[in-house]
């Protein structure tokens, strides 16, 4: 505590720092603001530590940059390649969505089976049977539509050969008609 200066790690610091108190403070040499630290030992010796401010700042921002900017690096390119393994995962269901667009209406053959991930063949199996069920119903209906207006044609000629004869004869046999 005679304020001999025993150690400085700092060029610019010619003189002891003025330190009343232990602890933190701040103070102001030569136009400069200095953040110091002061520890008094049991022993009587006083440890003074001082860093100018914007040095501090200087090393407070590359910090930051250092903890942030590979950390970005590394959010994007884990939001690059989380993206690519979506769209590469989601391939095959892109593939069957096409394959669908492009379809007429009235196509019902089945999707190609092949090639598609294990997760997606229940799918696209069971979606073939619903095209399957489709066709087998239409195919039911073409049959009951066709059965029906070969029924209908029957009483449809009686009733047309009626009318005929009612316009060409007279009489009798016309009103029968």
């Amino acid at each position: 505590l005679r304020g001999t200066v025993l150690a400085r790690s700092h060029p610019a610091l010619n003189m002891a720092l003025p330190a009343e108190h232990k602890g933190y403070g701040a103070q102001t040499i030569d136009g400069r603001v200095w953040r110091s630290y002061t520890l008094i030992s049991d022993n009587g010796v006083r440890i003074t530590t001082a860093d100018p401010v914007e040095e501090r700042s200087q090393l407070e921002r590359s910090i930051w940059l250092s903890a942030t900017v590979p950390a970005l690096v590394a959010l994007l390119g884990s939001l690059g390649i989380l993206a690519l393994g979506v769209r590469k995962g989601l391939a095959p269901l892109t593939r069957i969505r096409e394959a669908l667009l492009r379809r007429s209406a009235d196509d019902l053959s089945p999707l190609p089976e092949q090639h598609l991930p294990r997760e997606l063949q229940p799918l696209v199996s069971s979606q073939n049977r619903l095209l399957e069920r489709i066709a087998q119903a239409m195919e039911r209906e073409r049959c009951l539509t066709d059965n029906m207006a070969h029924e209908l044609r029957s009483p449809l000629t009686v009733i047309k050969t009626s009318l005929q004869v009612a316009r060409m004869t007279g009489g009798a046999t016309a009103e029968q008609a």
